[in-house]
């Protein structure tokens, strides 16, 4: 959806051929902060996630889904580390 040297923002929640609100929605920010002189990246990932349709009523998301996300969100951050390069 957006993107910039040090930021990605990507659209969740659906197929990407649904270019409309979805019933389930979300959008996923992955980011690098440097302070090269200190020595230090900063490596981030932002979720939000919401009922794109109707009224919502509980949770935008069943409890096994909100365990997928996590599950990759992980793996997004953990795949990030391993390609810093110093």
């Amino acid at each position: 959806m957006d993107r910039s040297p040090t930021e990605v923002t990507l659209r969740c929640g659906g197929s990407p051929k649904e270019q409309g609100v979805r019933e389930g929605d979300g959008l996923f920010k992955v980011y690098v902060r440097i302070e090269k002189e200190k020595g230090v990246v900063e490596l981030g990932l932002m979720s939000v996630f919401f009922q794109g349709k109707g009224v919502a009523a509980g949770e935008p998301m069943p409890e096994w889904i909100k365990w997928l996300h996590g599950v990759y969100g992980k793996l997004f951050m953990e795949d990030a580390v391993k390609r810093v390069q110093v």
